[in-house]
């Protein structure tokens, strides 16, 4: 009779429990020497799921799609060397936009480093430095040894990823440290240091609330300008901020990253500002607003195109990054802090207040100049054999459920997304807006399916360009059932390039064009259904098709292209 087998308990296996207490219920990684102990770890926990992503950096793109969709932590795993180097993209990206992650790459064992070992990364002679790498894109980066407890060490790593300001933290392994047997330990340990960050989510000072009401009630025509900052507060913001709407009667705009914080539809809802947002918003904004007040909003170049100091003297800027203060120009009152705390104290002086209704210029606005502009940029150009784009997104609004997500790419579909969508509901509209990085949609798209399986579905619409940096990954949604539906937007090449080249470089066309690629047959062969669409009818029996299909589908859409994004007249209006 065999002995009974004795069942250790590793640091992989703790690693693997810890994460599963913290609710990260999927795990996103390529496989390796390296890090295989954990991959073995993961699978042996009930209450995780680990998909294996293609390549490292598609890994990367699902760890940040599910953090955004869960507003939780993500995590992605690899192995060493070429792995974690693959990681960086989307890790640079997920870091950019204050995406909270746990990144865990294998590394050469303990009694290797600085030896030359396998695909060792210790910074050691010509081995790359991947700790020295990953600090430039993370808020830290630490490597375990032997001692270290590792149940402290992915408690320590989601503290510092979800506290202050969000971000990726990493964690560097050697392969022995993921094999050492252990206790489970509790939870003592590992303090991690953290770059110097000017951060402060404590409650904002009472003087800072008193100017702020002050100044609001002088004015006549204020405006709340709701950034990605709101949905990094959490749901009380967002509840507030639709509080102080409906109970102030303030009109709000929104950045590309506070997409859906506030229903889109709203009578009170000018919709996106910047380069690329709507006419309406940008014309409130730089025209008949006489204060603005930020909330969780970085002024980056595109928001803020058009901008002079005449707009900075009526700004309002709560943040709780002191970084973000004269980015791009200088608040008339910065308020350092939590911005639920301005939000709270918002309707309780509402009484205070004499606003003019602004519902009717608003709707004046909207009437004249279209709160999405698509038909404004329809050309009188309507050529039979493509669909318009701000025609595809609109009609894609229309087919939309509530529980759907949409994510968009990088480049002209983006733009033209930007400008013809309607948002309705928070957490509904994802992209790697900092980074911009082509073929982030269709990784992102699988870790949001990840989370929505069962209820909605995850619509990733990308350039036929973005499309084959990353096709790939769409054989995951395969392999697990997922409900991920591409919408190809084929303008047969890098639309953004061609038309900076056919504007600025009289039509010299150098390394844009894309051959012809028939993305259906590409994707069926993955086993994975798609349809080709020219028309509006064509679209919309894709959709509906899409929609009734229980694992992934793919639509080419074939659109014109000579067709380029309008910049929005708002942003013109301010030299």
């Amino acid at each position: 009779m065999k002995a009974a087998s004795v069942v250790r308990t590793t640091n992989s296996d703790i690693m693997a429990k810890t994460l599963e207490e913290l609710g990260i219920g999927t795990i996103f990684g390529v496989s390796g020497g390296r890090i295989l102990p954990l991959f073995q770890a993961i699978n042996r926990r009930n209450g995780l799921r680990l998909i294996a992503a293609r390549n490292e950096q598609g890994a990367a793109y699902m760890a940040d799609g599910y953090a955004r969709i869960t507003r939780n932590c993500g995590c992605c795993i690899s192995t060493s060397g070429p792995g974690a180097s693959n990681l960086l993209t989307g890790i640079a990206g997920a870091y950019y936009d204050s995406i909270p992650l746990i990144v865990i790459t294998g590394q050469a064992a303990s009694d290797e480093l600085g030896k030359g070992g396998i695909q060792e990364g210790s910074g050691v002679n010509r081995s790359p430095d991947i700790m020295g790498i990953y600090r430039n894109v993370c808020k830290t980066s630490y490597r375990l040894k032997k001692g270290d407890d590792a149940e402290s060490a992915i408690r320590e790593a989601y503290r510092i990823a979800t506290g202050g300001r969000p971000g990726p933290v990493h964690l560097d392994v050697p392969t022995d440290y993921f094999l050492l047997e252990c206790e489970d330990s509790g939870n003592a340990g590992i303090k991690m240091d953290v770059l110097d960050e000017p951060i402060s989510d404590v409650p904002v000072a009472g003087d800072a609330i008193r100017r702020l009401i002050a100044l609001l009630q002088e004015a006549k025509r204020p405006l709340l300008m709701a950034g990605q900052g709101v949905y990094a507060a959490g749901p009380t913001a967002i509840e507030r901020l639709r509080q102080v709407q409906e109970a102030c009667g303030i009109p709000v705009c929104t950045s590309l990253g506070g997409r859906g914080i506030v229903d889109e539809t709203h009578p009170l809802s000018l919709g996106m500002i910047g380069c690329y947002g709507q006419d309406v918003a940008n014309q409130y904004l730089l025209e008949r607003s006489d204060l603005i007040v930020g909330l969780g909003i970085s002024l980056q170049y595109l928001t803020t195109l058009g901008w002079n100091e005449e707009i900075a003297k009526k700004l309002i800027h709560v943040d709780i990054d002191r970084r973000e203060l004269g980015r791009n120009l200088t608040p008339r009152l910065f308020i350092h802090g939590s911005l639920t705390d301005v939000l709270q104290a918002m309707p309780e002086a509402r009484s205070r207040f004499a606003f003019e209704d602004p519902t009717g210029f608003i709707r004046e606005q909207k009437s004249l100049h279209g709160y999405y502009p698509t038909y404004r940029v329809l050309e009188s150009r309507n050529d039979p054999n493509y669909l318009h784009p701000a025609k595809a997104y609109s009609l894609l609004t229309e087919y939309l459920d509530n529980d759907d997500a949409v994510i968009l790419d990088s480049g002209e579909n983006a733009y033209w997304g930007m400008l013809s969508l309607k948002i309705r509901h928070p957490n509904r509209l994802f992209l790697n807006y900092g980074w911009g990085a082509m073929g982030y949609s269709l990784g992102a798209a699988v870790g949001i399916a990840s989370v929505l399986k069962g209820s909605g579905k995850a619509y990733s619409v990308c350039g036929d360009g973005g499309f084959m940096m990353n096709l790939q990954e769409i054989s995951c949604a395969v392999q697990y059932g997922l409900p991920c539906v591409w919408i190809v937007l084929n303008n047969k090449g890098y639309g953004t390039q061609m038309h900076w080249q056919r504007d600025i470089f009289n039509e010299e066309y150098v390394g844009t064009d894309m051959p012809d690629i028939d993305f259906v047959q590409l994707t069926n062969a993955m086993k994975i259904p798609a349809a080709k669409a020219v028309s509006e009818t064509e679209f919309v029996e894709a959709l509906l098709r899409a929609k009734r299909t229980d694992g992934p589908y793919l639509v080419e859409l074939l659109v014109d292209p000579q067709a380029k994004p309008p910049q929005s007249l708002g942003s013109k209006l301010v030299k």
